[in-house]
């Protein structure tokens, strides 16, 4: 327990150094106050009334999106100034407050989400920037989702929901003080086509999460549940699928949300065709959040794996995709009784099998997407299938480790030290013997002198730490 302890306190003192803590929580308190109070939170329907906040809620919805497509074509290319963001992001906390003294302030909902889209979009290249991208991400929608879950227990009535806004809104202030200018990019022609996996991969599973848990909630609020978990269930899936990315591949994440948003639907139809039994509440229920929270992690991942391969355009417009994705089936079910249809057996089951139809034709797809794309544009890219003449042993080590082990794994077969290659992947050491022990785990080796006897060959050494260590 003591030797934990202290590991934690390195990996703090770690990150507080190289400016990852702030990081962090700066996405916790962008994304706190975003999920919290005006995108679909709780305290504006306590303060509003369901009707009005219903429709605020949308307005913002589509500036929000709107935004996020405007910020993947401006914000990279120092077409808007980072003060200007920041006093923007000033602009989008003062619109939502003032609609809950002045119900005319509501239609600026919309504009208030287009400015609200910049702050957010501005952390998500920050941390693409950084090596340690998929703990930064979780820690920061952990830390949100957190904040979200203390921020609904304490807007239950009016009279609490005000202050909730408020330190809400300071929090967001605070966060945006402490935001680091959005990184330049040189600007590159883009083929929208190759990432259109990645957009069917949204299309597939966010409209039917949105109408699982319009489905759900009302059961889950008179079971009492949806009060006392809130958030958590969500917060501990998003956590493991952060060790579950980082242990194998990414690629698991994705087929997990896909899994379990299919079983969530075989269980609606389920409810619908039988007598509502508790258990099987329970379990759809625990699948529709195990699928939204691995889907959202493994969408959010490959975007901003994009843009640290140069491509923060794609980041803007696949941010922007899910919002209207969000927001548009919230007015689907609002204005049509799409609900009541999806609730039906059959729908349910046709959901299901289209979801589970789509895994495999996805997947294989997606997985050739990300191993070119989503590598840092000053970091080696992942590794490419091998070549024929490879080793089979070399291949079917490059299977299991993930694309931040096969840049550490290139290296560790050159006579480089730990600090030198942590200097050559902008990482610290601490995570070159972290990527070293999973390493060694998987190929069952104990020490650098072994690996190297296995698996260095004339074609991996030397290599250099910009260049492909799988290329001739």
């Amino acid at each position: 327990m003591k030797e934990m302890r202290v590991q934690i306190r390195s990996r703090v003192a770690e990150w507080r150094a190289d400016g990852r803590l702030r990081l962090a929580l700066v996405g916790s308190g962008l994304f706190g106050w975003l999920i919290s109070y005006p995108f679909y939170g709780s305290p504006v329907f306590t303060l509003l009334g369901t009707q009005q906040a219903g429709f605020f809620c949308h307005l913002f919805g589509g500036g929000l999106a709107a935004g996020f497509f405007l910020a993947g074509f401006l914000l990279p290319f120092r077409v808007v100034p980072h003060r200007l963001v920041r006093f923007a992001g000033l602009f989008a906390a003062l619109v939502p407050l003032s609609c809950l003294t002045l119900p005319a302030f509501v239609f600026l909902a919309p504009a208030a989400g287009l400015v609200a889209a910049w702050p957010i979009f501005a952390w998500a290249c920050n941390i693409a920037r950084t090596a340690t991208l998929i703990p930064l991400l979780a820690a920061g929608v952990v830390g949100a989702n957190l904040l979200c879950w203390c921020c609904r227990m304490l807007a239950a009535s009016k009279v609490t929901a005000l202050p909730a806004v408020l330190i809400l809104s300071l929090i967001w202030c605070c966060a945006l003080l402490f935001l680091p200018p959005t990184p330049h990019q040189e600007k590159k022609p883009l083929a929208i086509a190759r990432w259109a996996p990645l957009f069917l991969f949204a299309l597939a599973t966010y409209p039917t999460y949105g109408i699982h848990f319009r489905v759900l909630l009302p059961l889950a609020t008179e079971s009492g549940l949806g009060l006392r978990l809130g958030c958590l269930p969500y917060v501990i899936v998003f956590a493991a699928a952060a060790f579950l990315a980082v242990r194998y591949s990414l690629m698991s994440v994705a087929a997990a949300g896909l899994s379990f948003l299919g079983l969530a639907s075989v269980s609606l139809a389920a409810l619908s065709a039988f007598t509502p039994v508790p258990l099987l509440f329970l379990f759809a229920l625990t699948a529709a959040l195990i699928g939204l929270a691995c889907t959202d992690f493994y969408y959010w991942t490959a975007l901003v794996g994009l843009a640290a391969g140069g491509k923060a355009e794609v980041l803007g417009l696949g941010l922007g995709l899910c919002v209207v994705l969000i927001t548009g089936t919230g007015v689907l079910v609002d204005t049509t009784n799409v609900v009541a249809v999806a609730q039906t057996p059959l729908a349910a089951l046709l959901d299901s099998a289209f979801l589970f139809l789509l895994l495999p034709l996805l997947l294989p797809r997606l997985a050739l997407g990300m191993r070119t794309d989503t590598a840092p544009a000053n970091l080696p890219a992942p590794a490419d299938p091998p070549e024929r003449g490879e080793a089979p042993a070399t291949r079917a080590l490059l299977d299991v480790l993930t694309p931040a082990e096969r840049r550490v794994f290139a290296l560790l077969l050159t006579d480089k030290t730990y600090g030198e290659i942590a200097a050559d992947l902008l990482i610290s050491p601490n995570t070159v013997k972290y990527h070293v022990r999973n390493i060694y785990r998987k190929a069952g080796c104990s020490s650098r002198q072994e690996l190297q006897a296995r698996f260095r060959t004339p074609v991996a050494a030397p290599v250099h730490a910009n260049a492909d260590p799988h290329l001739p």
